[in-house]
């Protein structure tokens, strides 16, 4: 089905990250610098896909350890989503995750904790700020702690425009694919094709946008989609996915059915129905998975371990 609507009134409302000014997928340390370090800690990618900061803590004093990267400054007043993907090795009472934004004037430190599996947590950037450096870091926890190896692991940190929920969505579908492909037969005749590559899974959203928008009071007109036109502020979503989709490797993509890293390849609204200005609208996109990395892993299928 490409456009549809569903009557399930406890879907989750899938989003999309959008307008990214900032995206380290932490497949390369190159212009990551170690700047502290009492720790006895070290950064390396793993698998090619992945940063992790591996420590002994060998003191009942505090230790951490830290890298920073410079970027490209850019105001918070453009973009104010951060959003990292990180998890640790024990479940306490280790070495927990930190991430620390740097500003021309001033810093957001963020304790994310611990996690063994897989977590993605968004933070809101305070305004008027300048984005200057950013930090990643492993601490010991409990600061009395001497003894013990662990590991903290970051997967990647982005910075957007804002992550965007739809109000409505007629449906979100998966389609997946095996990655051992069959081989069709070359032949003389006709224009037969060899697939020589797996593919990668499919992911598409679709729904209705009603644009006749809200009445007098700002109440939206009741009846099906998802009230608002391409000028609003939602609109101005889609248009950021629209016109950056040639641009930005990834997004980070949520609903009931996956939460992965996605590359837009078609994005399409039409007018379906001239009376009723119904506007509708598909999105299709795909798995991002990484072609350096060193052995498939679940990490890139699907943010499973």
């Amino acid at each position: 089905m490409r456009f549809g609507v569903s009557e399930e009134p406890d879907m989750t409302k899938p989003t999309i990250t959008y307008g990214h000014t900032f995206l380290d997928d932490c497949s390369d340390v190159t212009g990551w610098v170690e700047t502290h370090n009492d720790l006895a800690a070290g950064l390396a990618t793993w698998n090619g896909d992945y940063f992790r900061i591996s420590g002994t803590c060998d003191n009942v004093a505090n230790e951490c350890a830290y890298w920073i990267k410079n970027i490209t400054n850019f105001s918070t007043d453009i973009a104010a989503k951060l959003l990292v993907r990180w998890r640790t090795s024990a479940a306490a009472n280790g070495l927990q995750a930190k991430i620390n934004v740097i500003y021309t004037a001033g810093e957001t430190n963020t304790v994310l904790g611990f996690s063994t599996a897989w977590k993605v947590t968004v933070i809101d950037l305070p305004t008027g700020k300048t984005v200057d450096k950013i930090q990643l870091e492993a601490d010991d926890n409990p600061d009395s702690l001497a003894t013990g190896s662990f590991y903290v692991e970051f997967d990647f940190v982005l910075i957007c425009q804002g992550i965007f929920t739809w109000p409505f969505a007629g449906g979100v579908r998966l389609d997946g694919y095996n990655n051992l492909q069959r081989l069709k037969i070359p032949s003389k005749v006709g224009n037969a094709t060899q697939y020589l590559g797996a593919d990668d899974s499919a992911l598409r959203v679709w729904g209705d946008i009603d644009s006749t928008g809200v009445n007098a009071a700002g109440v939206p007109v009741i009846g099906k989609g998802w009230h608002g036109k391409w000028t609003t502020h939602d609109g101005e979503a889609f248009y950021q996915i629209l016109h950056n989709m040639n641009t930005e490797p990834f997004n980070w993509f949520t609903s009931d059915v996956a939460s992965l890293k996605v590359t837009v390849d078609h994005f399409g609204i039409e007018q379906s129905d001239t009376a009723k200005n119904l506007l509708v609208y598909e999105l299709d996109l795909h798995e991002y998975r990484l072609g350096s990395a060193g052995s498939e892993t679940n990490l890139e299928r699907f943010g499973i371990t």
